[in-house]
């Protein structure tokens, strides 16, 4: 058999032939279940490896050039072939897509996943991926129904409603309080390690407090909030946590709120819808979305941490 590196992927041939079909990437992208972006990434990437252009880029939608519609005919042949093959006839029930949905780490593991049997039992046959996407930091979860991003709400590839936002405070575990020497006066946290994430600042808790410290710029730092929680769990200094992404270890008291001040954080949770397709099943998940949201995620402390010789609040 010859080499078949030179085949170009058949997602791409795929994305060529409904563009060309209907003269416009985006209703490419509708039939295919997938990103605008997506579609003219792929024709650019079979674009490249070809070596030519297959389109004339107009002001509403595309058209083939010479080159496109030569290799149109090529490509059809294929898929045509491969339609046709016997095995791939399947007499069983074509398989939904489901509904694929992007999150935040922390927001994933602590808020979503513990409740997502109740979704589940409410819609029995939506079937659910949760793939993962790191706020600001250009890791992206793909091709998407919808995403909850954590940021300023300002992008261009969906539209976004606000979905959630909490307010800051710091917490530690009672070991690290006691080893720092920690007490009521917020002013002790300068015998305290300041674990650190960008999405977090200190800065606007300091003010709420009425310390006049600069941002740390010292101390670890992580780019994402469970893994600056997890830090603070292991005992290595102070968090900024949030009621949601705290709530478990709260509850536990594996994790203590050490002062009666809180600060809104700069940043929240949105909702964005990214594809029209599955607009029924979306449109459940995001109702539930907002329903988990609204919940109040205020728990009963353990009775040890009223006794501690930190003032405690209920987050």
């Amino acid at each position: 058999m010859k080499n078949l590196d030179g085949i170009p992927p058949i997602h791409c041939l795929a994305a060529f032939e409904a563009a060309s079909r209907h003269g416009s990437f985006e209703r490419a992208a509708e039939e295919l279940n997938v990103s605008q972006s997506a579609i003219s990434h792929r024709i650019r990437s079979l674009e490249e490896q070809l070596g030519t252009r297959l389109f004339d880029r107009l002001d509403r939608g595309v058209r083939l050039n010479l080159a496109g519609r030569e290799y149109l005919e090529v490509v059809r042949g294929a898929l045509k072939a491969l339609a046709e093959y016997p095995g791939h006839r399947r007499p069983l029930r074509a398989r939904k897509r489901g509904l694929r949905v992007g999150l935040p780490p922390a927001f994933a593991r602590e808020v979503v996943v513990p409740a997502l049997g109740e979704f589940a039992a409410r819609h029995p046959g939506t079937a659910v991926e949760l793939v993962v996407s790191i706020p600001f930091q250009e890791v992206h979860a793909g091709e998407t129904d919808l995403d909850v991003r954590f940021g300023s709400g300002d992008y261009d590839d969906g539209e976004a409603s606000l979905l959630l936002n909490e307010p800051m405070f710091p917490v530690c575990t009672p070991e690290y309080a006691s080893r720092a020497k920690l007490d009521e006066a917020p002013e002790s946290l300068s015998r305290a390690v300041l674990l650190r994430c960008p999405f977090d600042p200190w800065k606007p808790w300091f003010e709420a407090a009425k310390l006049g410290w600069p941002e740390p710029d010292t101390g670890p730092r992580y780019n994402d909030a469970g893994m600056m929680i997890e830090a603070a769990l292991a005992g290595q200094g102070v968090a900024l946590g949030t009621p949601r992404l705290t709530a478990r270890w709260l509850r536990s008291g594996a994790l203590r709120r050490l002062y009666d001040i809180e600060a809104p954080c700069p940043y929240s949770y949105f909702l964005v819808r990214r594809r029209k397709s599955e607009a029924a099943e979306a449109e459940h998940f995001v109702q539930w979305l907002k329903e988990l949201a609204a919940r109040d995620p205020a728990l009963e402390l353990p009775a040890a941490q009223a006794k501690a010789g930190l003032r405690v609040v209920r987050p």
